[in-house]
């Protein structure tokens, strides 16, 4: 075990990589950032050994390039998901292969129709709900249906946006 206090100083001294969430004390780690961080130092022998407990079934993927949408999520959907968030499909797909996920987000400007059409596919195939966040006046909202993208998140998003949408997930 380990206290908070310790995890606190090792982000203090820079060992652990983390965000501090604007206008709070709280500090936000990624997952892979801290299974790296605990296998260096010899704290867990593998990271097997962790993330079958980290990675539940209240666990949101958030495929996005923007720190701030990050934050947004994170704080908006703190008592309901545990959000990991990635900056690209590649590693969208990677992490969805490996954990389970009951919902995945991505920004579909960021990555385009034809990545976000293999991320649907698999969403599908594993019961995965799947939103994409979409500037309206950008997108033919038809066109993404008859591609199969039923669940939109509309630019520009805040908290109770958020919070609606994913609350009764």
């Amino acid at each position: 075990d380990v206290s908070t206090r310790t995890v606190c100083k090792w982000c203090d001294s820079g060992k652990l990589p983390h965000v501090k969430i604007p206008g709070s004390s709280d500090r936000r780690i990624r997952i892979d950032d801290a299974l790296d961080f605990l296998l260096k130092n010899k704290i867990i022998r593998n990271e097997n050994e962790l993330l079958n407990e980290i990675y539940t079934e209240s666990s949101c993927l958030l495929i996005t390039k923007y720190p701030e949408l990050s934050s947004l999520f994170v704080e908006s959907l703190i008592d309901l998901f545990e959000v990991v968030t990635v900056d690209n499909t590649f590693d969208a797909g990677h992490n969805m292969s490996k954990y389970k996920y009951v919902v995945v987000v991505v920004d579909i400007s960021l990555y385009g129709t034809e990545h976000c059409i293999s991320i649907l596919n698999y969403c599908n195939n594993n019961r995965i709900k799947l939103f994409i966040i979409i500037e309206q006046e950008l997108y033919d909202v038809n066109k993404l249906n008859n591609d199969g993208f039923k669940n939109f998140l509309y630019k520009p998003l805040d908290r109770e946006k958020i919070v609606s949408k994913f609350r009764y997930l």
